[in-house]
This record gives structure tokens, sequence and C-alpha cells, in this order.
């Protein structure tokens, strides 16, 4: 009795039906990682150790590095991303590795300034693509580079998509990006002076009408 599901409420269904699934893999992968986690807001984190009940007591502490000296160390983030910082001259090996294992997509790139006066980092997210996956692994480096002299490797000759992320790093941070084919400001004019989203910039109080574009 009654007609049959129209073929939208079918399509329907199996989406979230695969959706539900996706989710409850996710969260089993989550749960199979009892013991020792690591939370974090920036890249220096705090190892807390998990209580009798299964709970974690996710504080989140924000301890700037004091030197330019960053240690390779895994983590995961408050995502359950896997984290890894590392230094500037570890960079192109590792990013060739990641490529051949199967990282195919650098989803997006950013910088930012740790701390006044101290590192500058290049964060890179990439995800690993495949046909029939619904949840694709995920994986997030941290480059940091000292502030006097900031030098990271491009990874324009593995993920072409770094192209504008990188020149804008460059153009908000100061940060050189060797071998880049083209690495030149992206926002602001060439003749500008400073780096705009270092912690340390001061703005300048006028613009000519020409840089307001």
């Amino acid at each position: 009795p009654g007609c049959p599901p129209k073929p939208e409420a079918v399509i329907d269904a199996i989406t979230k039906l695969r959706k539900k699934i996706s989710r409850e893999i996710y969260e089993d992968r989550i749960r199979s990682q009892q013991g020792d986690r690591c939370f974090t807001t920036n890249h220096k984190f705090c190892l807390v150790r998990s209580t009798r009940t299964g709970n974690y007591n996710q504080r989140l502490l924000y301890q700037p590095p004091s030197t330019s000296e960053i240690p390779p160390e895994t983590f995961f983030n408050y995502k359950g991303i896997e984290t890894l910082q590392i230094k500037p001259e570890d960079w192109h090996s590792i990013a060739v590795i990641l490529y051949v294992y199967g990282y195919n997509y650098l989803r997006s790139q950013c910088a930012y300034d740790v701390a006044l006066g101290r590192l500058l980092a290049s964060v890179y997210h990439l995800t690993r693509i495949e046909y029939g996956v619904d949840q694709p692994e995920e994986v997030c480096i941290k480059v940091f580079a000292p502030r006097s002299n900031p030098r990271i490797p491009s990874v324009f000759w593995v993920w072409k998509s770094s192209d504008f992320q990188e020149r804008e790093s460059y153009d908000m941070l100061g940060i050189s990006y060797e071998n880049h084919p083209r690495l030149k400001r992206i926002l602001m004019p060439e003749s500008w002076i400073g780096w705009p989203l270092r912690k340390d910039y001061i703005a300048p109080n006028f613009y000519e009408i020409q840089d307001a574009h």
C-alpha cells in the first residue's frame, strides 16, 4: 500500500546514511586514541593526561617558545587533526614525502606572528584525496622561522596551489619562500615599507588615495 518513495527521497536518505557512517567512523577513531593527548591553541602544546573516567582535561594553554629552536614534535589539535611542527631546513624533504604518501591537496596555507619579537610560523593544511573516501586523512604542518631571517622553502613545485598563498604570507609577514617563481607583494604596493601583520608593525597614520583600493 502507498506510493514508493521518490528518487530524490532515496538519494537524500542515502546521503544522510553515508554522513552518519562517516561521523561514526571518525568518532570511533578518536575514541581509540585513548591515553595521553595534546591540545593546543597555538604551536606550543601542553601534555594532558586522561582521568579515571576516560575524559580529558582539555585545558588550552598559550606558551610561545622562548628560543628559535623548535624540535620536531607531533600532536593532535582540538579537531583531532595530526599536527607536526618542524624547522625550515626539514620542510622540503618532508613535503615531498607527504606528497608521495598521497597528500595531493593543499587545502590552505597561511602564516602568523607567534609573539612580539619571536618566531614567525607558516602553516600548511594538507588533505589526502582518494576516490570513494568520505573522510579523507588530514595533516597540519607548522614551519617556524626566526624573525631575524625568516626563510622557508617554497612548496610551489610540490603543490601549485601554494603560489598566491605564499605570496600573501610574504606580503603580510615578510617570510621569504625560497625558490618561489615570483615572490613579490600581492596585496600591498611594491613600495610599501614593513610587514602589516607582524605584531611589531607600526601602521602609518596616513595613506595616499591611490593606496585605497
